[in-house]
């Protein structure tokens, strides 16, 4: 133990052998010799089950403490650098775990900033999702109403023509009360067409109603002056 600079404790009983009277040395050298000897391999049993545990390369058992003592420096030194080269590992291992949770935090930055965006292009979505549809439930009635409107420009063009063949072929004092009908539709008073029929109002009298007698029948005064002025380019034409 001596030569391996290993520090060794004295047993208790090695202490009691020290106050043997001399008459017993002998004895007690054999005793303490094998009580040494016990220790020793006691001591290589415990070194080489640590070499085992840490798996360490080098024949057993071993041959002599100068072997032990080699071995274990040898180790030793394998062992430091094998310990400095794993922290040195480990402060890598931490700077790119630093790294990796500053770009995670970054993504989950990203990811609310997209989430938000998401949140709001569902809500333009929704809001125009509901424009389509009021403009779907407004589209229907328009589409009537051009038809309704295509449907009265057709009439006007049938109307326009009646009224050319009408004014080529007949005199205005000879128009019957259909007649009549006829030119108040084209002059945009029809709102009157019931109360002409109902006067019985001829193509003579129609050729010389003056205002006083449109107001009688129920005219209003822009009206009148409406059915006068378009009298008047039919005359005239």
């Amino acid at each position: 133990a001596r030569n391996l600079d290993v520090p060794v404790q004295i047993p208790d009983h090695y202490s009691n052998m020290i106050e043997t009277p001399k008459t017993d040395i002998h004895w007690n050298r054999i005793r303490a010799n094998k009580l040494l000897s016990d220790e020793k391999v006691s001591i290589l049993e415990q070194i080489e089950t640590s070499i085992t545990q840490l798996e360490l390369t080098c024949t057993l058992p071993f041959h002599s403490w100068e072997e032990a003592q080699n071995i274990l420096s040898q180790n030793i030194v394998q062992l430091t650098g094998s310990l400095q080269s794993i922290s040195e590992t480990n402060k890598t291992r931490k700077q790119e775990e630093e790294k990796l949770e500053t770009e995670i935090e970054e993504l989950q930055e990203s990811l609310r900033q997209k989430s938000k965006a998401l949140g709001e292009v569902k809500a333009s979505h929704t809001k125009f999702m509901r424009q389509e549809s009021i403009i779907k439930e407004c589209l229907l009635p328009l589409q009537q109403l051009s038809q309704v409107s295509m449907g009265v420009v057709e009439n006007e063009k049938l109307l326009d023509k009646q009224m050319a063949t009408l004014f080529r072929t007949t005199d205005l004092e000879d128009i019957t009360e259909e007649d009549i009908s006829l030119i108040l539709r084209k002059m945009r008073l029809s709102l009157y067409v019931e109360t002409f029929i109902k006067a019985k109002v001829n193509g003579k009298m129609f050729k010389y109603a003056d205002k006083d007698f449109l107001l009688e029948l129920g005219l209003s005064m822009l009206d009148a002056c409406c059915f006068l002025f378009h009298r008047q380019m039919i005359v005239s034409a």
